[in-house]
């Protein structure tokens, strides 16, 4: 079967501990698109691979399976990574905000 018709599909995956990888599927309006984003304690690596066509689930998996990893392993810049704080708003501003 093929992914579901909205734009973006992504999943999350371990690929050892205290690593994080993460796959995001989306179209960019010509081809579709998948990036991997490896997150560890030293930073963020990220990398994108072009589908093309939109891709079935085999063809996902089989991209997980076989060449993830190796395109993670070709690039070799790490970015430092930035924890975002969260500041939670007083639904009360928020909702004059809103107004």
């Amino acid at each position: 079967s093929n992914l579901p018709p909205r734009d973006v599909r992504r999943a999350n995956l371990v690929k050892k501990r205290g690593t994080d990888v993460k796959l995001t599927v989306y179209f960019d309006g010509q081809y579709w698109v998948g990036v991997v984003e490896e997150v560890t304690d030293d930073g963020l690596k990220a990398c994108r691979h072009v589908f093309g066509a939109e891709p079935s689930n085999r063809e996902v998996r089989v991209f997980v399976r076989d060449r993830m990893l190796a395109l993670l392993g070709e690039t070799s810049r790490t970015v430092e990574r930035q924890d975002l704080v969260v500041r939670r708003i007083n639904p009360k501003r928020l909702a004059r905000q809103v107004v």
